[in-house]
């Protein structure tokens, strides 16, 4: 037997469980994450403090922080915030678009009443000499007068020998040829014409002392006044712009008043010291006249039943045109053209235009050009500056062209578009027989005005 005694084996379950104690290691520690172990610089403290503080103010929290309800939020009120954008977009345009309608129907509304201001003589480039017209062979003695219908198709010319034409513009036929129909208006020489915006009422005056009213589409003789109303040769008349109102004046010094609607006379304007010249009108309820040798311009005030008198240098005024009713010009015998503002005593500028005397202008309503004819033939154009208002400097006049012709310009129109003027070219002065030019013709002369886009 053996000296040492072997133990007792232990049950294999016991042996087991000692085995597992045995072997059984210490619970791992908490992992250490990447930034337990990374060190902070001062930079990135910068950093994290500049996006805490943006956060703070944008107020919108980062996605790892907001939840799903704040993200639903904010995403719907991202989405307001567009409409809302959208809207006051939306509204701006509306907003301009109004104010667009409303400035062209103001414009429509002023061009149709004639008191827009349209500059058209910087644009002006030249006459095109292809599309000149010259009406003539109807008149047998020198053409006095001429008016332009508003739809500029049809022009009306008197003359010495008591005719009254009615020229068409436009051809007519295959063979070139215009309509025309002649009427033998006056049994003595027709001074004066008119013809109203509407085209409704033609007006014409004769040496006679006869003011008859026509109709513009046959000619027709509407009605005639009493020859007791002028006792001297009419010598001007003019409508007031979009009325029926009519003003006459005459070598007896007077200027009348009468009404086309009802066919009857007004009143009567004394004032002036010689025979009137000329006469001219615009929208309100006045009349300016050129008083001849007296060397006055007067403008009548007819509800105020006053009259503004101005004073030119001494010389002869022939003739007279409105601009507008603040503005006008005068030709005289001097050979100059005089500018005047309704406020001013004293014409506010001149230019001398001829050697001779001026026999004829006009002027574009309502804008910056100006035409005068003289006893030479020439017929110049003319810009008036600083003319308006709101306008700063000192009022004048410039010369942009001139257009050729023989003979003495008696009367002068631009049409409403400002694309024609039509001049009256004759071998006498339409008011006498001081000086006769042979190689002229007796015609009414078209000329095409070409503007720059």
């Amino acid at each position: 037997m053996s000296f040492f005694l072997k133990s007792a084996r232990k049950p294999r379950g016991v042996q087991k469980k000692r085995g597992l104690k045995a072997q059984t290691k210490p619970l791992p520690k908490a992992k250490r994450t990447r930034m337990d172990d990374v060190e902070i610089t001062s930079d990135e403290d910068d950093d994290d403090e500049v996006t805490r503080k943006y956060s703070e103010e944008s107020g919108v929290e980062s996605d790892a922080e907001e939840t799903a309800e704040q993200k639903k939020l904010r995403i719907a009120k991202e989405y307001l915030e567009e409409i809302r954008k959208n809207e006051l977009d939306e509204e701006e345009d509306e907003e301009q678009k109004r104010s667009l309608i409303a400035h062209r129907l103001k414009k429509d509304v002023l061009e149709k009443s004639g008191r827009l201001f349209k500059p058209i003589a910087a644009k002006f480039l030249s006459v095109e000499q292809s599309g000149i017209i010259h009406l003539k062979n109807q008149h047998r003695l020198p053409i006095t007068r001429i008016v332009l219908s508003t739809d500029e198709r049809t022009v009306f010319s008197a003359s010495k020998d008591g005719t009254l034409v009615k020229w068409s513009i436009e051809v007519a036929d295959k063979k070139g040829q215009r309509s025309v129909r002649v009427k033998a208006a006056h049994a003595a020489a027709i001074l004066a014409l008119a013809l109203s915006s509407d085209s409704k009422f033609l007006a014409t005056g004769c040496e006679k002392n006869v003011l008859t009213i026509w109709n513009p589409e046959n000619l027709e003789r509407i009605h005639t006044f009493a020859m007791n109303q002028h006792r001297g040769k009419l010598t001007g008349l003019a409508f007031r712009l979009n009325t029926h109102q009519l003003f006459s004046c005459s070598a007896d010094r007077s200027v009348k008043v009468w009404s086309l609607d009802e066919m009857a006379y007004v009143e009567t304007l004394f004032g002036h010291e010689d025979r009137v010249t000329g006469i001219d009108s615009f929208l309100r309820d006045r009349a300016l006249s050129s008083g001849g040798r007296d060397g006055t311009l007067r403008l009548w005030k007819i509800p105020e039943e006053s009259q503004l008198v101005y004073q030119g240098n001494g010389t002869s005024v022939d003739c007279c045109a409105m601009l507008n009713d603040e503005t006008f010009v005068s030709g005289h015998d001097d050979g100059r053209v005089y500018l005047w503002r309704a406020m001013k005593k004293k014409p506010v500028f001149s230019i001398v235009i001829a050697k001779q005397w001026v026999t004829a202008i006009c002027a574009m309503r309502n804008s910056d050009l100006v035409a005068a004819g003289s006893s030479s033939g020439e017929i110049v154009l003319l810009k008036t500056l600083n003319c308006r208002r709101d306008a700063e400097g000192r009022p004048s006049l410039e010369e942009i062209a001139r257009i050729p012709s023989i003979g003495f310009i008696n009367s002068l129109t631009f049409s409403s578009s400002s694309k024609l003027l039509v001049a009256a070219c004759s071998q006498e002065h339409a008011l006498g027989r001081w000086e006769r030019i042979k190689e002229a013709k007796n015609s009414v002369c078209v000329f095409p005005l070409v503007y720059s886009p």
